[in-house]
């Protein structure tokens, strides 16, 4: 098994003539958890769409669980071990709960297995709904399912972008603590969201994007100890910073 899920290295990107990375460097470990920050157009969504082939590479390295995917069409980049939960979740809206996860679920894979019946045991709540389809759920459930799906591809690396975002409260909570089961049961995971104190429970370290470029790195207990400053690295001049989360 590879030392590392991810590893991107000088990575320079964007689009059409316009470049939105700036020789980034990143790095996921087997079993670790990485918290993607930084204030919207700095560059995290770009940087996610680039590791995944969505988006023109100009330089650089990426390799997933040891293979060099550098250049790789997406699909190739999700079989080499990359479990993407997009914004927006992007279920199949027409296929029931069941079906949406039997579409996704594949053999073989990368360290931790998952298998419908490991999925119905961490989130009970898409076995209840199984036979319910993708558009008769909640935003919340409908997270359950982009999770659940990623999951049953075997990824070495799940990746979340804007994990909880249009979220209520309590549903947040549920989704941060299947994360942190996640985690704990082995599962790589590349976490893009605002919530500082959820970010340190289910990730062991974090970087800062600024204007394309990696600023800050550090281990997530700093998201508590060193908190100000690092809010004062996400938040925009005089809008202000509450519960990690930028209003």
């Amino acid at each position: 098994m590879a030392a590392h899920a991810l590893k991107v290295a000088g990575l320079h990107a964007g689009y059409d003539s316009a470049q939105v990375l700036f020789g980034v460097d990143l790095q996921v470990r087997q079993g670790e958890g990485l918290a993607l920050l930084g204030r919207n157009g700095m560059g995290k969504s770009t940087l996610i769409k680039t590791i995944l082939g969505f988006t023109r590479l100009g330089a650089g390295r990426i390799e997933v669980a040891g293979i060099d995917v550098t250049g790789w069409p997406t699909h190739r980049v999700a079989r080499a071990g990359i479990g993407w939960v997009p914004e927006g979740r992007q279920i199949f809206a027409g296929l029931t709960v069941q079906e949406n996860l039997l579409v996704a679920a594949r053999r073989g894979g990368h360290g931790t297995q998952w298998t419908v019946d490991r999925i119905h045991g961490l989130l009970p709540r898409l076995k209840e709904r199984r036979r319910n389809f993708g558009s008769q759920l909640s935003g919340g459930e409908q997270q359950m399912l982009a999770i659940a799906r990623a999951l049953l591809t075997q990824p070495a690396l799940l990746v979340l972008d804007e994990a909880t975002e249009g979220l209520a409260p309590l549903m947040r909570a549920e989704i941060w603590s299947i994360l942190e089961t996640v985690k704990r049961e082995g599962q790589s995971v590349l976490v893009v969201d605002r919530d500082l104190e959820a970010l340190a429970r289910v990730c062991d370290r974090f970087s800062i994007l600024e204007k394309g470029r990696v600023v800050r790195e550090g281990e997530a207990r700093e998201l508590k100890s060193d908190r100000q400053r690092i809010e004062d690295l996400l938040s925009v001049p005089g809008v202000e910073v509450e519960d990690g989360a930028a209003h």
